[in-house]
């Protein structure tokens, strides 16, 4: 912060003034006294010669009292207006941009603060500051303990007579947002889906953490997923939901890289695909292909908060999807991929 500098007032130069303020002021009422008295005594022929010395002097006086109580009185208005200026600089521009004002204020003036900063410098409109405002509170409630740095799905998809399969490897790259972090009960992966008859629906082939190959049999639990609205209307009866069991250490200045290989399995008539971030992505890639090509097509719709990946290059006469978002997502974007069969078409 600044060292605030007191304005110090020549003392001298104040004291010359006023005297001469004085003089000038007793002066110019001496010199009018004796002009009024030699205009009353001019009948008498004295010398109008001396009226007139008299008179200038008066006007030399007036003059000098003019100056110098313009200069004493500017001098008082400059002097109070650099300090209030001086202050409001300092207020402006070293306490309040310095942590140590808003780090002990209570949080409700913060935030009542923060807002009314934020709203001068970005928003017109209160409603549109409001929209914001909401949407913040929301993503706020997302940023917790980790995020992706990525998080990738390449997927290859078979169409059989009574199935469809998915083989998937999901590559996931985590850090901490702040210090080192211990994630319990780490989620590997949730499926919804129709049961098949004889049939495994979800599959756990392999688990690499940083490398290191993990014991699926000892280190991974399966729970059950409870059902929402939208997958009861879906008529989707077996839900999984995969857990590491070990506890597993992220740090904001390390990446943890977590490679997840599975086989996915639904009836024929469940086409679509979800693939979601349940935490903020800042860099999403799913590559999904479609072995039968000849006989499907693939419909992709990307949604992110910002993107909806309409940049991504694709190779539709094939049925290969490549969708990326280059920027952040939030928590439930994704991709949804459903199969469409040609001759209904």
């Amino acid at each position: 912060m600044k060292k605030v500098q007191k304005f110090k007032v020549n003392r001298s130069a104040t004291i010359l003034f006023i005297a001469l303020v004085l003089i000038s002021l007793v002066s110019y009422f001496l010199f009018s006294y004796y002009i009024n008295i030699e205009n009353a005594l001019a009948v008498l022929e004295i010398d109008m010669g001396k009226i007139a010395l008299l008179e200038t002097f008066k006007e030399i006086s007036l003059v000098i009292l003019s100056v110098c109580g313009f200069n004493l009185l500017a001098s008082v208005i400059i002097e109070v207006h650099s300090k209030n200026a001086l202050i409001s600089e300092v207020i402006t521009n070293d306490v309040i941009s310095a942590p140590e004002f808003y780090n002990d204020m209570e949080d409700d003036k913060k935030v009542k603060m923060f807002k009314a900063l934020e709203q001068s410098l970005y928003f017109d409109s209160e409603v549109v500051h409001g929209m914001f405002d909401s949407i913040r509170a929301k993503l706020l409630t997302t940023v917790d303990d980790y995020y992706y740095e990525e998080c990738d799905y390449v997927v290859s998809c078979s169409v059989h007579d009574s199935y469809i399969e998915k083989e998937i490897t999901k590559k996931l790259i985590i850090k901490s947002y702040k210090g080192e972090y211990t994630i319990d009960d780490f989620c590997i992966g949730n499926f919804v889906g129709k049961k098949i008859s004889g049939m495994i629906s979800y599959e756990l082939k392999s688990l690499e953490v940083d490398t290191e190959k993990k014991d699926i049999n000892n280190d991974i639990s399966y729970r059950t997923l409870e059902m929402n609205n939208l997958d009861e209307q879906n008529e989707y009866d077996t839900s999984n939901t995969l857990i590491y069991n070990k506890k597993l250490k992220v740090s904001d200045d390390k990446e943890t890289v977590i490679v997840i290989k599975f086989i996915s399995r639904t009836t024929v008539d469940d086409k679509s695909s979800t693939f979601r971030v349940v935490k903020p992505c800042k860099k999403f890639t799913l590559i999904y292909s479609l072995k039968q090509h000849e006989q499907y097509r693939l419909s992709v719709d990307a949604f992110g908060f910002l993107d909806n990946a309409d940049e991504s290059a694709n190779d539709t006469s094939k049925s290969n999807l490549n969708i990326t978002f280059n920027d952040w997502i939030f928590k439930n974007d994704g991709v949804v991929v459903t199969i469409l069969d040609k001759k209904d078409q």
